[in-house]
């Protein structure tokens, strides 16, 4: 989770173990997702693209494996600490210190095709999130795209490995990062609005996914990297601490060995609804004759692993990727509400379903770019 604006205000250290975590948490989250930048979002020579809250960089430095070599890729955060050696990793990326609370130069203004960010619930209080999407929006062409995609930490849960299984000591642990980052001001509320936010800066056909990031194999790392946030944040406030209020390091260390002992013991793995936003290429209204339009604007395209005539939403855990239109009909908008209602009440059916957001929107223009 890279950081926007003052370190400060950033509840995770920038030290080498943290960066390790990025990147685990990068490859993760691409293993699972399947994608850098999202399908419906076209690649072409001379793209121009920004990652603001590019940590270690690590997502700009794969995108440039898989696209044309004239394109130009650019990394912001407030602080460069954590992108690596260039002469250990050569690389043609650029990358500026910048707040995304703060104005971008004017050289930057109107400049790309796609902006990127992701994981800035932890570096962004609840009254910031439209400032941040304001100045994104000012970094785009006529018809770019932002790409967003963030974590609803309020929504964590752990998941029972075993049935009935204890999972008390992981969850008291975990919940820590809720309570310190709404002791500072942060929120994972603020990433559910994201898609409304969009909508309120003015950007266009804004588009939502619903990802299960749930590949057996990757759970473990996805414990990993999440014990080793609460670690950090707890860390972090600990030395922001004016009022006692925060836990001590010897608290933390035994907190933080009696959870990773209980999940490993029960198998259990936790569990976040991310939410990865997009502005879409497609018109936000469903025309009648769509095959999306029968299917609670589920594209068919990417339902792997579901029966087609399933509609249950309370079969989520079969699902692959939901694609959301802004003002698909109403028959479609029932459905989808239903389904986003029962992800936000926790009433899914699966055990096993870790849930990504997706959404972005793109600049309004007469005419897009080819």
């Amino acid at each position: 989770m890279a950081s926007a604006g003052h370190d400060s205000r950033y509840l995770i250290t920038r030290t080498k173990a943290e960066s390790d975590r990025l990147d685990m948490q990068h490859q993760a989250c691409h293993e699972n997702m399947g994608f850098l930048l999202h399908p419906d979002i076209p690649q072409r020579d001379n793209m121009r693209i920004a990652d603001v809250g590019t940590g270690t960089g690590i997502w700009l430095r794969d995108l440039s494996k898989l696209l044309p070599k004239t394109c130009r890729l650019d990394g912001f955060d407030i602080s460069l600490a954590q992108v690596p050696d260039r002469d250990v990793f050569p690389s043609d990326i650029n990358y500026y210190v910048q707040d995304i609370l703060e104005p971008f130069p004017d050289n930057f203004l109107g400049q790309y095709d796609v902006v990127h960010v992701k994981l800035l619930v932890m570096g962004l209080k609840v009254n910031e999130w439209e400032l941040a999407i304001r100045n994104l929006k000012k970094l785009l062409r006529p018809g770019g795209f932002l790409q967003w995609t963030d974590i609803a930490i309020h929504k964590g849960t752990i998941i029972p490995g075993k049935p009935g299984c204890n999972v008390e000591d992981a969850d008291k642990f975990f919940k820590h990062i809720t309570k310190t980052a709404s002791i500072h001001g942060e929120s994972g509320q603020s990433v559910t609005e994201l898609y409304s936010n969009f909508k309120k800066c003015g950007l266009r056909e804004c588009k939502e996914n619903i990802i299960p990031l749930d590949k057996p194999e990757w759970r473990d790392i996805m414990n990993i990297s999440t014990v080793k946030v609460a670690e950090h944040v707890l860390h972090a406030s600990l030395e922001a601490d004016k009022d006692g209020r925060a836990l001590s390091l010897d608290q933390i260390a035994f907190q933080k060995e009696a959870a990773v002992k209980n999940l490993e013991e029960t198998k259990s793995w936790m569990l976040y609804e991310l939410v990865p936003r997009y502005n879409g290429p497609h018109g936000a209204k469903l025309p009648t004759d769509d095959p999306c339009a029968t299917s609670a604007a589920v594209d068919p395209l990417l339902m792997a692993g579901r029966d087609h005539h399933d509609h249950n939403p309370r079969h989520l855990h079969s699902y692959g990727v939901f694609h959301l239109s802004s003002n698909p009909r109403d028959d479609t908008a029932m459905a989808m509400n239903e389904v986003i209602t029962m992800l936000d009440d926790g009433l899914c059916g699966s055990t096993s379903v870790k849930i990504v957001r997706h959404i972005t929107g793109f600049c309004p223009t007469a005419t897009r770019p080819k």
